[in-house]
C-alpha cells in the first residue's frame, strides 16, 4: 500500500442524475427505521463507467489496498471505503452508516476483486461513528481502524522486509494487513522479486561506477606519466 493522491472529482459528481438519487436516498433514510425495515434503498450511480474510469487513472489501473495491477475488466470493484450501508464493527452494525458517501468521490477507491470481497462492509473505529449525514471532513476525523491511502502514510503503518512480508508498525497497520490479507501468497512473492530487482540495479549501478573510476584512474595516471616525459624533455 503506497499513497495515492487524490485528483479532482469526475462530472458525474455534479450530476442532475446522481443529485436526484442522492435526494431520493436521503428521502429514504429519513424515515423511521421501524418503516423501512423491510425495505432496502436501491444505490445506482455509483456503478458508473465515468466513475470507473476515473479511479482506473487516479490508482494507475493498481488495488489501492494490495497494489495488484488490475488488467481484466471483471476484476475492476469500484470499492467505497466507507460503506454504503450497514458498516460493520466489531460487535455492532450501524445500518444508517455511511449511506450519503456513497455521492462523495473521496469515499470511492478502486480495487481489485480479492481485497473488496475481503473488506466488504466492515469498517470499525474507535469510540463512535460520525453523525449520519456528516460532511466528509467531519467524518474522516473517526478513529477508523484501516489505514486510508488518499489520507494517511501507510509508511507510517506499515513496512515490508526483504521477505516480502508486510510488518505493522502501528494498530492501524496491524489491522489494514489482516483485513486485505497482505501477507498473502501471490503478494509476498511479487514483493521478493521487487526486491531483487532493486538489490539486481544498485549492484549493476555499483559495477558500473567502480569500472568508470577505474577507467578514470587509469586515465590519470596516462596522463600523469606524460606530462612527467614532458618535462624531462
Amino acid at each position: 500500500m503506497i499513497h495515492v493522491e487524490r485528483h479532482p472529482e469526475p462530472g458525474i459528481f455534479r450530476s442532475e442524475k446522481l443529485l436526484k438519487e442522492f435526494k431520493a436516498a436521503e428521502g429514504f433514510y429519513s424515515q423511521p427505521k421501524e418503516k423501512r425495515r423491510q425495505q432496502r434503498f436501491e444505490f445506482k450511480v455509483y456503478i458508473n463507467k465515468e466513475i470507473k474510469e476515473a479511479l482506473i487513472n487516479n490508482f494507475q489501473n493498481k488495488c489501492a489496498y494490495c497494489e495488484t495491477p488490475i488488467s481484466l475488466a471483471n476484476s475492476v470493484e469500484i470499492e467505497l471505503f466507507r460503506p454504503k450501508a450497514g458498516a460493520r464493527g466489531t460487535k455492532t452494525v450501524d445500518h444508517d452508516h455511511y449511506w450519503w458517501l456513497c455521492y462523495e468521490w473521496r469515499n470511492f477507491y478502486l480495487s481489485c476483486t480479492f481485497c473488496a470481497r475481503k473488506k466488504k462492509n466492515f469498517f470499525p473505529v474507535d469510540g463512535e461513528r460520525a453523525k449520519v449525514g456528516a460532511p466528509y471532513e467531519e467524518v474522516v476525523k473517526e478513529k477508523s481502524w484501516l489505514v486510508d491511502p488518499c489520507i494517511d502514510d501507510p509508511g507510517e503503518h506499515i513496512s515490508f522486509d526483504e521477505r516480502g512480508f508486510a510488518i505493522p508498525v502501528s494498530r492501524k497497520g496491524e489491522a489494514t494487513i489482516e483485513m486485505f490479507d497482505l501477507n498473502r501468497p501471490d503478494l509476498k512473492s511479487a514483493r521478493r522479486a521487487a526486491v531483487r530487482k532493486i538489490q539486481k540495479a544498485m549492484l549493476d549501478f555499483e559495477h558500473e561506477l567502480n569500472s568508470y573510476q577505474k577507467i578514470k584512474k587509469n586515465k590519470d595516471v596516462r596522463r600523469g606519466t606524460s606530462s612527467k616525459k614532458k618535462i624531462k624533455r
